[in-house]
């Protein structure tokens, strides 16, 4: 393999790779990275975020993961000392604010961004004493949404686009 490991292949490619051709490869990159990239992880039930997230971000050095359980969302999160997750507070809030919870009672440094339908609106003292970092309230649109993570994520990691 002249030295180049799997991961190191797949980074190669992924980064010459057209922006197009990069957002089809995603998935499979994300899946066997195992670079420090900062980590994204959108927890939700559906997929109303991770696509537009994920299209608007394509250019910057970062792994998206999609989560639709809290137990998946926290496995993904054990391993990383410091990442953004974007949670929807949907049909079961209260495994958004578990995730919270626990995420607080780890020393990693995880800032979380939680999206709320209006009727959920007053579970933002809850979840801000839980250690949530902002509590957007629906109607807002997929764009503006992922324009706030990017900013979140930019001054956090100082990120670039490539």
């Amino acid at each position: 393999m002249n030295g180049i490991g799997y991961d190191n292949r797949c980074w190669l490619l992924y980064v010459m790779a057209p922006v197009r051709k990069r957002l089809k490869m995603n998935l499979r990159f994300e899946e066997n990275s195992s670079t420090t990239w900062p980590q994204l992880v959108v927890f939700e039930e559906g997929r109303r975020w991770v696509d537009t997230v994920r299209a608007r971000l394509a250019g910057l050095p970062l792994r998206v993961r999609h989560s639709v359980a809290a137990l998946d969302a926290l496995q993904l999160l054990r391993s990383e000392r410091s990442s953004v997750v974007l949670a929807e507070l949907g049909l079961r809030p209260i495994d958004v604010l578990r995730l919270i919870e626990e995420l607080g009672q780890q020393s990693a440094g995880h800032t979380v961004l939680v999206v709320a339908r209006s009727n959920h609106a007053e579970l933002e003292l809850p979840a801000r004493e839980l250690g949530a970092g902002a509590f957007l309230v629906e109607p807002l649109a997929a764009m503006q949404v992922a324009g706030f993570v990017e900013t979140v994520l930019r001054r956090k990691w100082r990120l670039e686009r490539n």
